[in-house]
């Protein structure tokens, strides 16, 4: 058989100089394709040791059909167009990997909202190293494709019997693999990254669309509003929320970073203040698909769906929101974010939630005339206009601010003295970040500094980009993340008062999902607006909502 197969690949391919470009051109696209899969189809669910073991070997064998296939049926030309392709797709594979650490979802990309807006900010934060391997392999493969002898000898019917077999054994490989692993349990327990493992991208992502449709992906997020966590409530101290109440999602701020000292500098000195005197947490940062899942959980105090980012599902229902349960309880709700309302899609998903007032980029430029930079409003500008706002509010009132400006690559504001003063001259991505922190710690610092009496609660979607590393190690555990929750008291000093101050406070064991089901439940059984007094250190602290 041996012999046979071996006299077809010489009648297909007589010229040697010839044949060893095609050959190399068939495994250097091979690995490529290959450890891109390795590196980017990481599996959220257990694995058994047999299958880790055998389901790379299958993924290599169906890479390795797949590209003598495409080699074997393509004109030259449509080949290296194909590879400048694949080259573009790959460095989207890993750069979306890198940043949300998980595989990219065929739904997820096809109701992105924020890839369109943010790439061209990501692309250059990615790191060098995939981006050098990936052009050099293009490179290869071009020069290889470039240089094919004119005069080949091609056999044009025997290629063409190597291509169709090839492809034969493909399509039996990717059945195989859906007998081993069905590809139906993307319904049940199986993500992209564990179904993947055994065939890559391809059918993973038809699974996707095949399997979860509109109803499909609608039914698996109602499953997911039927998730409870409430593992904060039944220990911490009860505490009022005041009158006005202001909830802040700070972009990219990591846990490690509250404490860190840089270049002989506090990063965070207002934080670190806040931290001491506040309920304060280390929480899994609530980032499942995309950031906006985050304030998704805040908001709706639901899980979000696992397939897509939950504002761009059709006909989801927004009931029992937090804006339709502080209106309940005599809030006014605004909401504020420096980007447009179809980022993400969250205008829709806003109106439909209930609030008062929204005010995205739009009606900031076109009301406000606010000045932009190159992605949206400066945060110091968002968070002017809510304290003018809170300055003119009488009765109860809840702000959310989303903010942007700390977004990666961390040079959206670049200004002297305003994100630079831990690295006057940023060599890195890491002295970026920093100086970023403490741009956002001196804004916090001046907004929350001039509010009257205020329930405020912190938190970040995410923590820092893995490739500030190693200056900055971002707080990551394989791939859970975690970032900082904190509720401040501007009239008491919560801090000496908190009983999961060690232990469930800074394990990781709460979501966000907990401490948004702790912050309704103040809210319900509280007495907004109350001014407090402050017991002495050493003396038995009062039930909050008993004073």
């Amino acid at each position: 058989m041996w012999v046979e197969l071996l006299s077809l690949v010489e009648l297909a391919m007589p010229s040697a100089a010839w044949g060893w470009r095609v050959l190399a051109f068939i495994l250097v696209r091979t690995a490529e394709l290959f450890f891109i899969q390795r590196y980017t189809l990481v599996s959220a669910q257990d694995v058994s040791a047999q299958f880790l073991k055998w389901a790379p070997r299958i993924r290599l064998l169906i890479d390795l059909t797949f590209v003598v296939a495409i080699t074997a049926l393509l004109p030259r030309p449509w080949l290296i167009g194909v590879s400048i392709l694949a080259f573009f797709a790959q460095v989207g594979l890993v750069s979306y990997y890198q940043y949300f650490r998980r595989p990219l979802s065929a739904l997820a990309l096809y109701h992105w909202r924020e890839g369109s807006k943010a790439s061209g900010h990501r692309f250059p934060a990615s790191p060098r190293i995939p981006l050098l391997i990936l052009g050099a392999a293009l490179a290869v493969k071009v020069g290889l494709l470039a240089t094919l002898p004119a005069d080949s000898g091609l056999n044009p019917p025997a290629w063409w019997v190597i291509g169709l077999s090839a492809a034969a054994i493909y399509a039996a490989l990717i059945v195989a693999a859906g007998y081993i692993d069905p590809l139906d349990k993307i319904l049940t327990t199986r993500g992209i990254g564990r179904l993947g493992l055994i065939r890559g991208y391809l059918f993973t992502w038809l699974a996707e669309f095949y399997y979860l449709g509109a109803n499909e992906v609608l039914e698996s997020a109602m499953r997911q509003r039927q998730i409870v966590s409430d593992q904060l409530t039944p220990l911490e101290t009860a505490i009022p929320v005041r009158r006005q109440l202001i909830i802040i999602q700070a972009e990219s701020l990591d846990f490690n970073v509250i404490g860190y000292q840089a270049n002989g500098c506090e990063v965070t000195p207002f934080l670190n203040r806040l931290w001491d005197k506040s309920l304060r947490y280390r929480i899994a940062a609530a980032r499942y698909i995309g950031s906006a899942d985050a304030d998704f959980v805040m908001l709706n105090g639901v899980m979000p769906s696992m397939h897509i980012v939950t504002y761009n599902i059709p006909n989801y229902p927004y009931s029992d929101t937090l804006p339709q349960f502080l209106s309940q309880h005599g809030y006014e709700t605004s909401i504020y974010h420096g980007n447009t309302g179809n980022f993400y899609n969250r205008r829709s998903a806003f109106e439909r939630m209930g609030f008062s007032n929204i005010c995205f980029e739009e009606e900031m430029v076109l009301e406000q005339h606010l000045p932009q930079i190159s992605w949206g409003i400066e945060d110091r500008h968002v968070l002017q206009l809510s304290r003018d706002a809170l300055s003119r509010s009488i009765g109860p009132t809840c702000h959310v601010i989303i903010t942007l400006s700390t977004h990666t690559p961390y040079t959206l504001v670049s200004g002297e003295g305003r994100n630079r003063d831990i690295y006057p001259k940023p060599q890195s991505m890491a002295q970026n970040y920093l100086n970023s922190m403490r741009y956002l710690d001196n804004e916090l610092r001046n907004y929350v500094d001039s509010l009257e009496a205020s329930t405020v609660v912190i938190f970040s979607d995410h923590p820092a980009d893995l490739a500030v590393s190693p200056e900055f190690k971002p707080d990551y555990q394989g791939s859970r993340e975690f970032v900082p929750c904190l509720i401040y008291d501007t009239e008491f000093d919560l801090g000496g008062m908190q009983r999961t101050r060690h232990g469930l406070a800074d394990d990781g064991q709460l979501t966000l999902l907990d401490i948004s089901t702790y912050l309704r439940t103040q809210i319900a059984n509280g007495q907004a607006g109350k001014s407090l007094v402050a017991t002495p250190v050493g003396e038995s602290q009062p039930n909050l909502h008993d004073a």
